[in-house]
């Protein structure tokens, strides 16, 4: 039975790949390829080489490039194949420039809003939103001084249908707990022209 986080395909093609790309736009999921709809196997055949052409299909019609993880199980004596991939942490995900989000047991192609809202989501996330192995005493503490004193700047590339692209530098005021605020400074501050950017600054204590 197909589910919010399970989908069935009979065959390995471009619907696999957009349920995998809904999954990871929305909570995580998996596809199962060689089942009917009702989650009766119908059967593949898998060689040496399959699952890792059904990989690369994926990462080449992906953006972020999607990498799930892929088993091969048998069931009732016929092979099947299992793709898992979680929620991902940059997003919107697309497929060749169209972007897909899970809802209830169907995916559901986004809208220009929906992808404004999902892509601002994202970039609204804290450090700590995903779970890390690293803890504070592995903080390299000679490196932090460095940046520090050096604002950098990063730019988020172009997703697909969106034309905005965001220049962000951080200052030392992030290191510094008093109240901050954003400021539009001149594109070329980031060395990428044309780009609006925009400096985080500390504000009063």
């Amino acid at each position: 039975m197909e589910t919010r986080f399970v989908e069935h395909k009979k065959s390995f093609g471009k619907e696999v790949i957009i349920s995998l790309v809904a999954f990871a736009n929305t909570e995580g999921g998996s596809v199962v390829v060689g089942v009917d709809d009702s989650g009766k196997p119908c059967g593949l055949e898998v060689g040496p080489e399959t699952v890792q052409r059904y990989l690369n299909e994926i990462k080449v019609a992906t953006y972020p490039q999607l990498t799930p993880k892929a088993q091969v199980a048998e069931r009732d004596g016929k092979q099947i194949v299992i793709f898992e991939i979680p929620e991902f942490p940059v997003k919107p995900v697309s497929y060749k420039g169209r972007y897909y989000k899970r809802v209830h047991n169907s995916n559901h192609l986004l809208t220009l809003d929906e992808i404004v809202d999902l892509q601002q989501q994202a970039l609204s996330l804290s450090f700590d939103a995903y779970s890390s192995l690293v803890s504070l005493t592995d903080l390299d503490t000679e490196l932090i001084g460095k940046r520090s004193m050096n604002p950098f700047f990063f730019c988020l590339p172009r997703h697909g249908n969106i034309s905005r692209r965001l220049a962000v530098g951080i200052s030392s005021a992030a290191l510094c707990p008093r109240r901050r605020s954003w400021t539009r400074t001149a594109g070329g501050a980031s060395g990428v022209s044309g780009l609006p950017t925009y400096r985080l600054g500390s504000g009063a204590a």
